[in-house]
Order: structure tokens, then C-alpha cells, then sequence
């Protein structure tokens, strides 16, 4: 007859063996095995076979529920890996305003490219309009370097944002955000 210690040995060394498997189900055994072990002390004395049955079945179950219905809920929904055109129109929070020729600081969830904290510029929001509309048109030199003239122009003035504004995202330059407010 095993010990309620036994199982709680048991339990813990299946959680740590999952530190070394890929697959998350190591751990779902080791909480049966500690559920049998809160039982079997609770109840002091439980049979054997009645004790494998605890474990067998909410091992079993735990697994279950995990692969059926909360592990679509834990997946990664950050943007990383993904193209930058994917994070246009995300929304985020202002943490710090733009000031003093500084670039502001944005937060948001989920995480854009691998990070939830970015640096931002303020722009007008009818910059994706126009950068939209040249997109699908050819783009000679003459008009880029123009538009690159222009694009100093279309910042907005940094006292139209402060903390806790939301922001969108319109695109990004390196390693900042233009974003509009919302």
C-alpha cells in the first residue's frame, strides 16, 4: 500500500519531468498524483486499486480539458515574426507623451513584434490614406523625394497627446511607431 508521501513524490517528480518534455501533459499526471495524495490523507487510508482509479481517471480528465478547451485559450497572440503590415490599426496606450523633441512611449496588448512597449511618433491620421493610394500607383523618384520632403509635414503637433490617450498604429520606421490618435 503506497503512503500518501509516496504519491506526492510521485506528483512532484512528474511536474519536474515536465521542465524536460515539449508535450505539457507530464504535469497533468503529477496533479492527479498529488490529488490522490491530498485524498489519501484526508481519508487516511485509501485501497490501492481505488487509489490508482483517482489517479488514472483525473490524470485522464485534466489531460483532456487541457488539449480540448484551455489550451486554445493559452496560445501566443503576439505579432512576432509577423510582417510590420500586420500591425497596422493595432491600439495601444500612451504611457509617455512626446516632449522636447523625444519620442513618446506606447503599450500594447498583445505584445507587436515580440515587444508590448514601443517608441512612437505622432502623425495625422490621414497619412495611411495617402500612403495608400501611392502604394497601388507607380512611384517615380520625383514623387518619393517628395513625399519624403512632405512627410515632416505630417507630424502632429505633440501637445495633441497625453498619458493614457489611445493611439493606432499606421506604421513603422526602424525601431518606432507612427501612430495617429484615436
Amino acid at each position: 500500500m503506497l503512503e500518501p508521501w509516496h504519491w506526492m513524490a510521485f506528483g512532484m517528480l512528474l511536474i519536474l519531468a515536465e521542465i524536460f518534455l515539449p508535450s505539457f501533459t507530464a504535469i497533468w499526471f503529477g496533479l492527479g498524483a498529488i490529488l490522490v495524495a491530498s485524498l489519501d490523507w484526508l481519508m487516511n487510508g485509501l485501497d490501492f486499486r481505488l487509489q490508482l482509479f483517482i489517479w488514472s481517471v483525473s490524470s485522464s480528465v485534466a489531460t483532456f480539458l487541457w488539449f480540448k478547451y484551455f489550451r486554445q485559450t493559452m496560445k501566443d497572440k503576439t505579432t512576432a515574426g509577423i510582417a510590420k503590415e500586420a500591425i497596422q490599426g493595432e491600439t495601444g496606450y500612451v504611457i509617455k507623451a512626446p516632449t522636447g523633441g523625444r519620442h513618446g512611449l506606447a503599450r500594447f496588448t498583445p505584445a507587436l513584434l515580440g515587444d508590448d512597449e514601443w517608441p512612437f511618433i505622432l502623425v495625422d491620421p490621414s497619412i495611411q490614406d495617402e500612403e495608400s493610394e501611392s502604394s497601388t500607383s507607380s512611384v517615380t523618384a520625383e514623387r518619393s523625394e517628395a513625399k519624403n520632403t512632405q512627410s515632416t509635414e505630417r507630424l502632429a503637433s505633440p501637445a495633441e497627446i497625453h498619458p493614457g490617450d489611445k493611439v493606432i498604429v499606421h506604421g513603422i520606421t526602424g525601431n518606432t511607431l507612427l501612430v495617429a490618435k484615436k
